[in-house]
């Protein structure tokens, strides 16, 4: 028998899984921001590192975590597409 389609329950759990990363990002960002900031270091290394990580690296990661529930968001409706399908037959 040939598939046509997707396993709407597969679906569902990789748009779940997609939210619980960018969930783990926004985790990590929130718990890394004070250890950054707060750090004993002083010096421009220290003020470079701390530039970057508010001008470069966690923006990055803010965006990382937009494309995956953007990801979760186009795989739901995918499954939900393919369960109206599934339950027209």
């Amino acid at each position: 028998m040939n598939m046509l389609g997707a396993a709407v329950e597969e679906l569902w759990s990789l748009a779940s899984r997609l939210r619980a990363k960018r969930d783990a990002i926004d985790a990590m960002i929130a718990e890394m921001t004070p250890l950054i900031e707060g750090i004993e270091w002083k010096g421009a290394d220290r003020d470079r590192f701390v530039d970057e990580w508010h001008t470069i690296h966690r923006p990055s990661l803010f965006r990382l975590a937009t494309d995956l529930i953007d990801g979760a968001v186009e795989v739901g409706q995918a499954a939900e597409r393919q369960a109206q399908a599934s339950s027209a037959d």
